[in-house]
Formats: C-alpha cells, structure tokens, sequence
C-alpha cells in the first residue's frame, strides 16, 4: 500500500478532504489506480500521523517549466494552471510553480496522483 507524506501546510486539506491529489516524483514501484493510499504527516518522525486512506483514481504524467505545464502532454491554459494551483493548496500559478522550483529545480517531470478518500 503506497504511503505519501505532506508537509504541515497541507495537513488539514488532506485531513479534511479537501486535497485530493498530490504531485510527486515518479517512484520505482508507481502507484497505479486502484491502490489504497495512506496519507501521513511526519511520517517517518514520533509526531507520525496518518491523515486519511483513500483509493488512487487516477496517475497522469505532469510536465513543470517556468514557461509551461503540460499534463498527459497537453499544455495547460492559465485558467487550468491556476485550477491546479488551488486543487494543490496554492493561491496561484505562480506559487506552485515556485514551491516546486524550491524542492526540485525547474523543469521537472512528476506525476499527478488523484485519490478518492474514504
């Protein structure tokens, strides 16, 4: 059962429902839709909380450039872009791609997990 960790600032979205997807690194053993999915924060600390379970919808391979994201190949439009933004937690475009810019360096290639939360 594939396990994700969220930082602090994105505990109560997933808690909550409200985040219902994540974008990470492709792992060598990719989640695939129908796994159960289990939702922690500091997960591999004492402060170890399980935040929610859900079933993987759907994996989309998901592009991040300064100029462009494209998901499953297609350019996103602003509007989409920011859509994602706030499905992610983030008030914008801009803050997205900035945090992801901060963690990985931009471009990067990532994946888009969907879940459903039980």
């Amino acid at each position: 059962m594939p396990a994700y960790n969220f930082e602090q600032q994105f505990a109560e979205a997933v808690e909550s429902g409200a985040k219902g997807q994540t974008l990470r690194l492709p792992r060598k053993r990719p989640t695939q839709p129908g796994d159960r999915l289990r939702l922690y924060t500091e997960q591999r600390t004492k402060g170890r909380r399980s935040r929610r379970e859900g079933t993987c919808t759907q994996v989309l391979p998901i592009h991040l450039d300064r100029d462009s994201v494209r998901v499953s190949g297609m350019r996103l439009s602003e509007t989409a872009l920011t859509w994602l933004a706030l499905a992610e937690g983030f008030e914008s475009g801009e803050q997205l791609l900035a945090f992801f810019d901060r963690l990985y360096g931009l471009p990067v290639d990532l994946e888009l997990i969907a879940w459903e939360a039980d």
